[in-house]
């Protein structure tokens, strides 16, 4: 999968093995860098196939600093790269990780930047001092999916497979302040709202819920991505749907949402109302397959990124609909620098060819739940009915019996 950051007029397009940049204000066209591949002596047999099985090395998280001075990737190789970004992007430092990362955060004062990896372990990683490794800050017991950090950097807020939300201390991060709970499956995605001290979670349950750093849910938003009806047989993962990413724009205080088994992306108008607040949909926008990756920049603008030849890219702008609020519409001619940066990228379409390979990581984190106990209570109302489809009474059954694991 690709994915899209934005930050003061940069924009970078992670693809596979390489990262596509460009800056808006000063825009001459589209800028490739390549990340390096890791050292292959030393490592295991196992990973090498791995890895040629999975189409080679990947940008699995990546992210800007609060300036855009720096950008920060994670690769399928467990490296971490640090970049400089200017005209030309410089590669400040590459680092080894324990686990292969998840998402990755730069502290507001950019001394720090934070990762999580797929074992569900936090590390800090020294900005200013490029040759020191990692320091692990917190684990979770589950993988950890997403990662902000707060106002002032005064707590890192972190969430995982197991439904759970946890804000955190930082830098002692092993210092818990408190837990969002309410979500019913795993949460994806996270964003925080500054001005209302606020937090964003999406998650497997398609519910969108808002959030006090001390734990008290605000609000509850069912989104248009329904879960299916229960059946006698279970949803699997080509059926089901879930919230894959978000993104919060303060300056229309819009939060747009991206969905995996629902090709769409829908936009919601933030209100605070006293120790309140309430999300209602104001648009949605249809797609004709799941986006990759959202991200809203400063001015509003809504940039999307999807698995369709010729329209890779697309970006919509804000636009008054005759009332307080706005309305996204795509780029027209009439947008020159958006509308030459969009028809741009979409003519590289053989970037993103190894991201068609790179399957949704959600499908893996529906937890697989087995009932024993139905088939067999089926036969024996059978029995106890006389149904002649139940065979002959004479053969007994007995309950399945408990599996347990011995000591």
């Amino acid at each position: 999968m690709a994915a899209i950051r934005r930050k003061h007029g940069k924009v970078a397009v992670a693809s596979s093995a390489a990262v596509l940049f460009c800056d808006t204000g000063t825009y001459e066209g589209w800028r490739t860098v390549t990340i390096p591949e890791g050292q292959t002596e030393g490592r295991k047999e196992e990973d090498e196939d791995r890895l040629t099985e999975n189409g080679g090395n990947r940008v699995l998280a990546s992210a800007f600093s609060l300036s855009g001075q720096y950008f920060a990737v994670c690769d399928n190789q467990k490296q971490l790269h640090l970049y400089r970004t200017g005209q030309e992007w410089t590669l400040v430092s590459t680092r080894s990780v324990v686990k292969r990362g998840k998402s990755l955060a730069f502290t507001q004062d950019e001394e720090k930047v934070i990762l999580s990896d797929k074992s569900g372990d936090v590390y800090s990683f020294s900005v200013a001092e490029p040759d020191s490794q990692g320091e692990l800050t917190h684990g979770h017991l589950s993988m950890v999916l997403d990662l902000v950090l707060t106002k002032g950097d005064q707590y890192v807020v972190t969430c995982d497979r197991d439904e759970k939300i946890r804000v955190s201390n930082f830098p002692n991060s092993y210092n818990i302040y408190s837990f969002c709970l309410g979500h019913t499956d795993f949460v994806t995605s996270l964003s925080y709202v500054q001005e209302d001290d606020i937090l964003l979670s999406g998650s497997g349950d398609t519910t969108i819920r808002a959030w006090t750093l001390e734990g008290k849910q605000l609000s509850c938003t069912k989104t248009g991505a329904v879960q299916p009806s229960s059946t006698d047989q279970a949803p699997d993962s080509t059926t089901r749907t879930s919230v894959q990413n978000m993104s919060y724009c303060p300056k229309h205080r819009l939060l747009a949402v991206a969905f995996y088994g629902y090709p769409s992306v829908e936009v919601y108008s933030l209100a605070a109302r006293g120790k309140g607040c309430s999300l209602t949909l104001q648009q949605s926008i249809s797609l004709t397959v799941d986006p990759w990756d959202i991200s809203f920049d400063a001015d509003g603008n809504l940039w999307l990124i999807q698995p369709v030849e010729g329209s890779t890219l697309q970006v919509y702008r804000p636009l008054p609909d005759g009332s307080s609020s706005v309305k996204l519409s795509q780029v027209s001619e009439d947008d020159k620098t958006l509308y030459q940066i969009q028809s741009d990228l979409n003519t590289k379409w053989d970037m993103f060819q190894g991201c068609l390979t790179t399957p949704s990581i959600i499908p893996t984190l529906w937890k697989q739940r087995i009932d024993n106990m139905t088939d067999y209570l089926k036969r024996k109302q059978q029995r106890l009915t006389g149904d002649k489809e139940g065979g002959d009474n004479s053969n007994k059954e007995s309950p399945p019996e408990k599996v347990t694991k011995s000591s």
